[in-house]
């Protein structure tokens, strides 16, 4: 079962070090939970004793609108990492953000770094 380290550092570090190899892909990471469901994960928000909250992207074809997602650790039954085509893709799994997760839930913080219809942020979630 992967614990709240895994998440806080493990994950962002292979990430980083994946882009790092091949800095003109964008990071795609999947959570595959028990129930079947594959959640296409923008950056972890929150890591308590025993569950985890993360911001998804709602349609990966657009990666426009997020919804929060919480759950088990044991939920989470497998974690894949693919590199995609930014012409395929244009935002994938945020790094910087999943290691600033805290033990204090903010839905704001959750979209620091993201820049959505409506939002002010700047970033794009996306490893250069």
């Amino acid at each position: 079962m992967f614990r709240a380290d895994f998440y806080r550092t493990v994950l962002p570090d292979r990430v980083e070090r994946a882009c790092a190899a091949r800095a003109s892909r964008i990071p795609v990471v999947g959570f595959h939970l028990a129930d079947g469901v594959t959640l296409d994960v923008c950056h972890i928000v929150h890591l308590a004793d025993t569950w985890l909250a993360v911001a998804t992207y709602r349609d990966s074809a657009t990666c426009e609108e997020m919804d929060f997602a919480f759950m088990s650790y044991e939920s989470v039954v497998r974690i894949t990492l693919s590199l995609q085509d930014p012409k395929a893709r244009r935002l994938g799994f945020n790094p910087a953000a999943s290691r600033k997760s805290t033990d204090s839930f903010s839905a704001g913080d959750a979209l620091v770094g993201h820049s959505l219809p409506g939002s002010n942020a700047g970033g794009e979630g996306k490893v250069d």
